[in-house]
């Protein structure tokens, strides 16, 4: 972003400032009313934001530039439709500590019509422009697979002292979350087929999704490994596609041995109940 994206709430300030000198003799406005958008509403913003200015609005999205401040104003570029890098908007905030390019944020704040200007890159910008805004950091998760529901099973599976728990499940619009821990409390390497985890739903198997960008920009999660040292544990989130909550489903986790070849191993099966 230039500075120009800065240019019309430096113009509108100055706007303000010269109504303000004139009008000292007139009575003081009433409050304005806040009213915000409805979230069948947002698309439409993005097509005609001059029919929402005036009116309220939250936003979700990720920073496509680095912030750029100018006195105590900081201008943001975002993408809204962060999986499409679509559906973009420029929000001007006084409050925008810590916030960094390709952040994860909320947007709440004033319409004021349409930002035209010029990118990074010396492109046309025509976008909405969020005045007032107050900006907060989130996270991937938050943003984009944000948990509908979750529940905690902590249901488990011991084979000659190696335990493997499915502690959590987070159920998203798009994926599910399957939490697990396995504890190695043998004397002996363990090893399992970690990328070969299923779920299995109503005599229906189902395979991890690996076009699931979660693990990937979210730092908070940790993978499963599939190699497990003597003594010690393992604990990780596997990617499936979206399951309906209240629905019981058995996990599956394949491949199993010990560096103990004596030690002998069936599949992991554990059954996760309906909540």
């Amino acid at each position: 972003m230039k500075k120009k994206l800065l240019v019309s709430a430096l113009l509108f300030a100055m706007g303000a400032s010269v109504l303000t000198g004139c009008g000292g003799g007139e009575k003081q406005e009433e409050p304005e009313e806040i009213v915000y958008l409805e979230e069948s509403e947002i698309d439409s913003l993005f097509t005609n934001p001059e029919e929402y200015a005036g009116k309220y609005v939250k936003l979700s999205g990720q920073l496509l530039d680095a912030p750029e401040t100018d006195g105590e104003t900081t201008a943001i570029q975002a993408w809204h439709d962060v999986e499409n890098y679509t559906q973009n908007f420029i929000a001007h905030t006084d409050a925008a500590d810590g916030i960094q390019n390709q952040d994860y944020v909320w947007v709440d704040g004033k319409i004021d019509g349409t930002f035209s200007g010029e990118n990074t890159f010396g492109g046309s910008v025509e976008c909405p422009l969020i005045v007032d805004a107050t900006v907060t950091k989130g996270s991937y998760m938050e943003i984009v697979v944000p948990t509908i529901a979750e529940i905690s099973p902590a249901v488990s599976q011991d084979q000659n002292g190696i335990v493997v728990t499915v502690d959590k499940v987070e159920y998203a619009e798009d994926e599910t979350r399957v939490y697990v821990t396995i504890n190695n409390g043998t004397d002996y390497n363990f090893s399992c087929g970690t990328y070969s985890a299923k779920l299995l739903i109503d005599g229906k198997q189902m395979d991890q999704d690996t076009m699931s960008q979660t693990l990937y920009n979210s730092p908070e999660l940790s993978e499963l490994s599939y190699e497990v040292m003597a003594g010690t544990s393992s604990s990780g989130t596997l990617i499936f596609p979206a399951i309906e909550q209240g629905v019981a489903f058995q996990f599956i986790l394949p491949d199993a041995y010990s560096d103990n070849y004596d030690l002998m191993f069936t599949n992991y099966m554990i059954d996760v109940p309906a909540q």
